[in-house]
């Protein structure tokens, strides 16, 4: 990878991906072999079974103006069946084949008019299937899933960085800390906690004035723009220096269906913080 700005003619993350799994279930199972506690024993079996599944990643080819964020796919035995383990969608199309998952973000986030006047689309922070994000803490406490989790990240931060958007949607809360929301730097921009892609950003909620401050009693909708990138050697990607989501706003908020209705960002909202991000 260059030392600079991501360059879109080059970056193709499906082949990273596919990288990423060989390198960690040979290692996996090299580990598997050896002799081990019981309980990284555990720990590891459920990492194979993981990458036994296969990876799902969403298709997008073009600069993008929006992009939503989610943490990582379900597990779905059916979708394999029907697909394979491993395999791509693209966002539009699952919105125009009624998927309800991506049509409760088209209707809640987007509309019919931002979707006919803006380039829109969807990425996982993760692409390994999994249903139950509690699993996270399980690759996270064993140091080769760890190391799997930030080389994964970068890939993914490679990935947005390439399709520039002016404005991105996190709707998971758990997803929130890989961006560098919730770090706590260390000395002199080393070490760290909870750096993971580490963007520079500038709260902006001030902008919408108290009755929107109000509204965010569950603290589900915060906007933020990205300034920048962390001078801190625990990002992911270090080896980039640039970032080309500078001015790019950032709408943090959770997922739908565990959100009460009067606090999930609306249409009317999602359209003027991109009417923002455009100046």
């Amino acid at each position: 990878m260059e030392n600079t700005k991501v360059n879109l003619g080059t970056f193709r993350m499906e082949t990273f991906l596919k990288d990423l799994w060989n390198k960690y279930y040979q290692r996996v199972n090299e580990e598997l072999s050896e002799t081990i506690s019981d309980t990284r024993k555990k720990r590891l079996e459920y990492f194979a079974e993981l990458l036994e599944r296969g990876f799902v990643w969403a298709d997008n080819k073009e600069v993008l103006d929006v992009l939503i964020t989610g943490i990582n796919p379900s597990y779905c035995k059916e979708d394999a069946n029907k697909h394979g383990k491993t395999f791509y969608f693209d966002y539009q199309d699952n919105v125009k084949k009624g998927s309800r998952y991506y049509q409760q973000i088209h209707s809640c986030f987007i509309g019919d008019e931002l979707n006919k006047q803006c380039k829109i689309g969807y990425i996982d922070l993760f692409t390994f299937k999994e249903t139950h994000q509690s699993a996270f803490g399980k690759l996270l406490k064993e140091p080769l899933g760890c190391q799997f989790i930030a080389e994964h990240l970068a890939i993914i931060q490679r990935e947005i960085e390439r399709l520039a958007p002016k404005l991105i949607i996190i709707k998971n809360r758990g997803s929130w800390m890989y961006w560098g929301k919730e770090n706590i730097q260390g000395e002199a921009g080393i070490n760290g906690h909870n750096v993971w892609m580490g963007y520079k950003l500038e709260y902006l909620n001030e902008e919408f004035g108290e009755e929107y401050n109000k509204a965010l009693e569950n603290k589900l909708r915060q906007v933020y723009k990205i300034t920048g990138l962390l001078d801190n050697n625990e990002r992911v990607t270090s080896d980039i220096q640039q970032t080309n989501l500078i001015g790019t706003t950032v709408l943090f908020t959770g997922h739908l269906a565990y959100m009460k209705k009067e606090y999930r960002p609306t249409k009317e909202l999602v359209k003027r913080l991109y009417d923002l991000s455009c100046y």
